[in-house]
């Protein structure tokens, strides 16, 4: 039996792209194949331990390997050669699987995979969800620290994507970058973040007319993404009008942002819960919303949020620049104002009071993720490639 094996250094266990998105569609068309993801995690032990358990998806599976590694002091010389122990155990651990694909899903990850895959093998897929260069210098500042840092991954990828079979990317301006003759990639392509489409997904309740509209945010929270300003408009609109209510849900990871606006009762908090339960619960929303702020990696990212508010049928209101405002015109799924005026806030909250037009977003919204922009088909490439693999 065929194997294929996903790294999963930086990503949750439930990942909605690797799990809902690639595995579902790789198990789809691939029923004779198995499915390996490893992960690391720290815990207060001794002695580096291996974890392994099922996990269940639709009527899949796939097993998850968790290498779980001692915490140790935050020193140079301590931190080189936990990494020189923990490479030769997770190559130890590939060794013994002998899969067919290895998949890395993170920059951090080419290493093991280019050094994993040369040993076993393996076809290598490299799938880049974020230009990480850019995105270490802007959530950390433009510090001497993060300079190092960013140019370290730079060099990652510079150094170990020609290494590797296979590119897929998240959004046009990886393409564009990955493309670039000195970074030496054998086969670029682009695989967005489009909803895997359920065959029965979407909101089957009807709209009515409401005095209280619920939003809800999902995906993680930083001082760029514009939960703060959300959470501020939402009590600011709340005391303007004393016939409208407004509510804000948010399922992310806890922060310090979060626990800031949980104790100023700002939102209605949840932990990150299952991908498909997660879905379930949108269906209980009025609107999605989606704030970031104007920086340059926003401009370019394309967000799993808003295709996954579109393909349960939730309206949108989001921010007016980049790819944002791109598919949320492309699908006339919702309105894009300014993440950073609250009038202009206000304006697109009384209109989606307005029960025909949401009604008509969250139309827009399905029809746009069925007909255009469903994972099935964006995923095609990337399916093809693995069952030519796999022959």
């Amino acid at each position: 039996m065929k194997k294929i094996l996903f790294l999963g250094f930086h990503h949750n266990v439930n990942d909605p792209r690797l799990v809902y998105r690639e595995m579902a569609l790789i198990k789809s068309k691939c029923n004779d194949l198995k499915i390996f993801m490893i992960q690391k995690k720290k815990e207060k032990i001794k002695t580096i331990k291996i974890r392994t358990k099922k996990i269940f998806f639709f009527n899949n599976e796939f097993t998850n390997i968790e290498v779980i590694f001692p915490k140790k002091k935050n020193l140079i010389f301590w931190r080189i050669i936990q990494k020189l122990q923990l490479i030769r155990k997770i190559n130890k651990i590939i060794k013994e699987i002998q899969p067919d694909i290895i998949q890395a899903s993170h920059a951090g990850e080419l290493l093991i995979s280019f050094i994993s895959g040369r040993r076993v093998n393996a076809n290598l897929i490299y799938d880049s969800h974020e230009d990480y260069f850019n995105q270490i210098l802007e959530y950390q500042g433009k510090t001497l620290k993060a300079y190092i840092k960013a140019i370290y991954i730079f060099l990652y990828e510079l150094i170990l994507i020609r290494f590797h079979d296979k590119v897929f990317c998240t959004d046009e301006y990886l393409l564009q970058k990955y493309c670039k003759p000195f970074y030496g990639a054998k086969e670029v392509s682009l695989m967005r973040n489009f909803p895997y489409v359920f065959n029965k997904r979407g909101i089957n309740k009807g709209f009515y007319e409401k005095k209280r509209l619920k939003l809800v945010y999902i995906g993680s929270v930083n001082k760029f993404r514009g939960v703060l300003e959300c959470a501020n408009y939402v009590k600011k609109f709340n005391k303007r009008f004393k016939d409208k209510n407004l509510t804000l849900d948010v399922f992310a990871a806890k922060s310090e942002i979060i626990e800031k606006l949980k104790r100023e009762k700002l939102i209605n908090y949840h932990p990150y819960i299952n991908y498909l339960d997660l879905l379930k619960m949108m269906e209980l929303y009025d609107l999605g919303v989606c704030l970031w702020l104007p920086i340059k990696k926003y401009f370019r990212n394309l967000p799993l949020k808003n295709f996954d508010y579109m393909g349960v049928g939730l309206p949108i209101i989001t921010s007016n620049f980049g790819n944002l405002k791109i598919y949320i015109e492309r699908s006339k799924s919702g309105i894009c104002i300014d993440p950073k005026s609250y009038i202009q806030f206000e304006r697109a909250v009384l209109e989606m009071f307005d029960t025909k037009k949401r009604k008509r977003f969250s139309d827009n919204g399905k029809a746009f993720v069925k007909e255009s922009a469903s994972f099935q088909k964006e995923g095609e490439e990337y399916l093809n490639y693995i069952g030519k693999i796999l022959k």
